[in-house]
């Protein structure tokens, strides 16, 4: 499958219109069109912005393969990496357990990541974490 395809695929599979990923790109619709059916293919800055835009690598975008350092959201941004301290100087048994549940979300569908979500509130109502958190 080529790029044409994979972008084609992706924004169909979100509804995203080419007009809507246009205007996030800064360019034109007409452009977007070309990158899909035309053969153009955009600059690595673009190419960037589009993996930002879905949620991919630009690995998976250029070649269809994920590769496990390529994966979106890196654990070097700024905000991540803030939320992960926090979380292990809360939880430190929890540090090794993070990076593991980053890497299993990501290669989940939207609906099995909802399906998590709902388990782990399910689990946050046993009694033994009530009464930790009335301490």
């Amino acid at each position: 499958m080529s790029f044409a395809t994979r972008l084609k695929k992706l924004r169909n599979a979100r509804q995203i219109t080419q007009q809507e990923l246009a205007d996030y790109l800064n360019v034109t619709r007409p452009t977007i069109a070309g990158y899909e059916t035309k053969g153009k293919e955009p600059d690595y800055n673009t190419i960037s912005m589009i993996a930002s835009y879905f949620n991919v690598s630009i690995d998976y975008l250029l070649s269809g393969r994920e590769f496990p350092d390529s994966l979106n959201p890196s654990p070097s941004t700024t905000e991540f990496k803030q939320l992960y301290d926090d979380y292990t100087l809360l939880n430190p048994e929890a540090k090794s357990a993070v990076p593991i549940l980053i890497e299993r979300l990501q290669k989940m569908e939207e609906s099995d990541v909802n399906r998590l979500l709902e388990y782990s509130s399910l689990l946050l109502y046993q009694p033994k974490y009530h009464k930790h958190n009335e301490k």
